[in-house]
């Protein structure tokens, strides 16, 4: 039990104690007050102003009336003092108790503080990075990876075993439009050297503006699409070589995000199992042939028909995402499975999902939706040609942060101004795309997400190398009074000493929320609020010039906040940077 959860227990026993019934059901209404000097915790009475007959502030000032006095005769050994305020009991905790209990917490499971054991361990498999071959890997993609990795950080963090899976879209009209183009209009041509998949974006947007303005060529394209499937050498030899292409860049985009997948599924290894599985619908009835494409009728469910194959024979997304399906329950006993894909899928998911249902799929299956990403110029589209690719997005940032240490720190070799550029970006990247929960859209302000100042990830990763510069002089200062300070012998004197012991006390509580509701953004909002209070308390109670119990004590919570935000900085995949 962490401390924080020990703190509720006390609360809670006391409040059973007073209205002789159990609550431990209300356990998780016990909130912070708006205000620091109104309490720690704060408990509505309203459930027991149902019960017991009378208003909620009857029943707040009749239960603190009676804890106070309780509390003088008998002290215990959290809860220092009790008020009502309106309809709310708000308990104020013992400083010294909870410094001493903590510290001791977080002193003795470091990187595992925030961490939980499952009651019951479950398997959960995360579905993301599901690029198409033969496009360029977008800002869009990267928002994609970004939550599919913390998701998975976040269950993992909660005790569960999680099977990370990249999905492929390597097949389909979309590889048949660039290989049209190719072969029409750039045989014989050498790609560039380098980023192959730019190239090949290229040609696609390409392949769509010009089939958009003549429609002709799709017959073309259908039948390249046709002969793939049927294996014909030449078309099989041109996919395979741009295939690889694409997937030779993907790897490099996943090593870069540090996204390692437990398994990748390819569309073109399932393509064939998801034509028989689209027949087997139809000989049981599930599926009926209309106007010779294959549907499955959902209208009496507000769902629609849902295509599964075309009238040609060709495959659609949902022909091998059965076949997907299928192939991931065979491979894994899982609990549940999770799959990271934006929100304009929404409603094919609620069709592929009810197909599956009929044809006796039995695994819970739950989409994951987000938002778009856009930067202030416009939006994204592959086939108009006027993607924002990663590589220039994130080359971008790199040299905005660049710009920015160098302002500060001039004297910098260039080597050691490049590597905390990098990191710089991928924090910004990072927390931009991390802090806004998944239905909102992102507009990305680069400037914003490179700066030092408010909600961004270089901000985050300034305390934390604050942090480690305090312990580093710290250390310079000796170790009189220490044993004094380890014993917690003094008083936790202010109140911005007791407010970051309370942040840091509820971190576990936020790791095990934001994974629970699978909502990263949660995490990213605490861990800036935690270094604001930190830069309060640092800025209000001197440490490094502390008599020397105070300092230990002082820099022993130093010390648990850069654990905490350490921690949680590795669950959004941000990298420290120990000097900015």
């Amino acid at each position: 039990m962490t401390t924080i959860e020990r703190v509720k227990s006390e609360i809670i026993r006391l409040l059973e104690d007073m209205v002789g019934r159990e609550i431990e059901l209300l356990r998780d209404q016990l909130t912070a007050p708006p205000s620091p000097t109104l309490g720690d915790f704060a408990f509505p009475c309203f459930p027991l102003a149902k019960v017991m007959g009378k208003s909620p502030r009857e029943v707040a000032d009749d239960i603190s009336g009676i804890l106070r006095h309780k509390l003088e005769d008998h002290p215990n050994r959290f809860i220092a003092d009790v008020r009502n305020v309106g309809p709310y009991v708000n308990f104020f905790v013992q400083a010294d108790v909870l410094a001493k209990e903590l510290l001791r917490e977080i002193e003795s499971t470091s990187k595992r503080f925030g961490t939980a054991v499952a009651k019951r361990k479950q398997s959960i498999m995360v579905e993301y990075g599901q690029p198409n071959t033969h496009k360029e890997f977008h800002i869009g993609h990267l928002r994609n990876v970004l939550v599919g990795q913390v998701i998975s950080n976040l269950i993992k963090a909660a005790g569960h075993r999680v099977i990370q899976v990249s999905y492929i879209n390597d097949k389909g009209a979309a590889v048949a439009k660039c290989l049209w183009a190719m072969e029409r209009f750039h045989r014989g041509q050498r790609p560039p050297a380098g980023n192959h998949s730019a190239y090949l974006g290229k040609i696609y947007a390409e392949a769509a503006q010009k089939l958009e303005k003549n429609p002709e060529g799709e017959a073309e394209v259908r039948s390249i699409a046709r002969k793939i499937a049927a294996g014909d050498r030449k078309w099989v030899a041109l996919w395979k070589k741009t295939r690889e292409w694409s997937l030779a860049d993907f790897r490099s985009v996943f090593n870069e995000l540090g996204a390692r997948f437990d398994v990748t599924y390819y569309e073109s290894e399932i393509e064939k199992k998801g034509q028989r599985i689209v027949n087997d619908l139809v000989r049981r009835g599930i599926a009926k042939i209309k106007d010779g494409a294959v549907m499955v009728d959902l209208t009496s469910e507000k769902l629609d028909e849902f295509v599964l194959r075309r009238k040609d024979g060709t495959s659609l997304y949902s022909t091998t995402d059965l076949a997907l399906a299928e192939r991931k329950a065979k491979d894994y006993r899982l609990d549940e499975s999770l799959i990271v894909v934006d929100v304009r899928q929404s409603f094919y998911f609620k069709q592929l999902f009810r197909t599956l249902e009929l044809a006796g799929y039995k695994q819970p299956l739950r989409h994951l939706a987000y938002e778009f990403v856009t930067l202030p110029e416009g939006s994204m589209s592959s086939r108009k040609g006027n993607i924002v690719s990663y590589q220039d997005f994130r080359d971008e940032v790199i040299g905005r942060a660049r710009e920015e240490t160098v302002s500060r720190h001039r004297d910098w070799p260039a080597r050691k101004l490049d590597a905390t550029a990098r990191a710089l970006a991928m924090a910004a990247i990072r927390y931009e795309m991390l802090h806004y929960d998944l239905d909102r859209p992102i507009v990305f302000d680069i400037s914003r997400a490179v700066s030092f100042e408010g909600a961004t990830g270089p901000y985050l990763q300034y305390t934390l190398a604050r942090v480690n510069g305090i312990m580093k002089k710290g250390k310079k200062k000796g170790r009189k009074g220490e044993e004094k300070g380890k014993k917690g012998g003094r008083a936790w004197e202010t109140g911005e000493e007791k407010r970051l012991l309370l942040a840091l006390a509820r971190y576990p509580e936020v790791v095990a929320s934001a994974a629970g509701d699978l909502r990263p953004s949660h995490l990213a909002q605490f861990l800036f609020e935690l270094a604001k209070t930190f830069s309060e308390f640092y800025e209000s109670a001197p440490v490094l010039s502390a008599p020397p119990a105070v300092r230990v004590s002082r820099l022993r919570l130093v010390r648990a906040m850069g654990v905490v935000m350490g921690n949680g900085l590795a669950l959004l995949g941000i990298p420290a940077v120990r000097e900015m």
